[in-house]
């Protein structure tokens, strides 16, 4: 009966932990890749975050968003070595870059942008699957901040195809995080600080809004009839 109680305890604190995540709400998926809204007051560490967010945010041009994923590199280490490569490959950020500025774009001022992508690491008989998961918001000074929580993380063939399995993911945490795969310096963008440390799965862009629309009539022509 204790042994039975102390499973329960535990697995109400792990359920706990994670429940925030499990709260975020679809706002459309692809077969590999899907993006929800999350509340604010469900992340848990975001009372950390000062900056006012903007949101909705229309970005001036979806290229802004594509180009920040093609600068994107990571690297990876294992037992046997490491690699480098980019995170996101041409056609991936294309795609992508275009679905997250429409995403941001139907979010309210108290919701993030969660993105979740599997991605295939081979075209043979035998497929490799990855996992990437992304926290994201537009900040009222219009930064872009990215922070990564899986980073081509290696998935089961069974979760890779399974829709309700690749979309629960682990809480992403704006705290440093140890991981044998991490992002890479690059152009076009910087590391937050997080207690005076570079973290490098905490990514911030500068990105253009879109003008604002001009709301003023259009002007309105003047006929002047001459006298006889």
């Amino acid at each position: 009966m204790k042994k039975t109680l102390i499973l329960i305890l535990a697995l109400a604190l792990i359920t706990g932990c994670s429940s925030g995540f499990k709260k975020k709400k679809l706002l459309y998926r692809s077969l590999d890749v899907a993006y929800y809204k999350l509340k604010k007051k469900n992340i848990k560490q975001a009372k950390s975050l000062k900056n006012k967010i903007n949101h909705p945010f229309q970005a001036d041009a979806v290229t802004d968003f594509t180009n920040v994923l093609k600068n994107i590199s990571y690297k990876k280490t294992s037992s046997i070595g490491s690699f480098e490569d980019k995170l996101f490959k041409k056609k991936e950020a294309e795609q992508i870059g275009q679905q997250i500025q429409q995403a941001f774009s139907r979010l309210a001022e108290d919701e993030f942008l969660v993105a979740v992508k599997v991605s295939n690491e081979t075209d043979s008989v035998m497929p490799s699957y990855t996992l990437t998961t992304v926290l994201g918001w537009v900040e009222n000074d219009n930064k872009l901040n990215l922070v990564f929580g899986d980073v081509d993380t290696y998935i089961t063939t069974d979760r890779a195809r399974n829709y309700n399995a690749w979309s629960s993911i682990d809480p992403i945490v704006l705290s440093h995080k140890v991981d044998n795969s991490v992002i890479l310096k690059g152009n076009g963008y910087e590391f937050k600080k997080v207690n005076g440390f570079d973290n490098n799965r905490w990514v911030v862009v500068n990105i253009k809004p879109a003008a604002p629309e001009d709301k003023t009539p259009p002007n309105t022509r003047v006929i002047i009839k001459k006298e006889p």
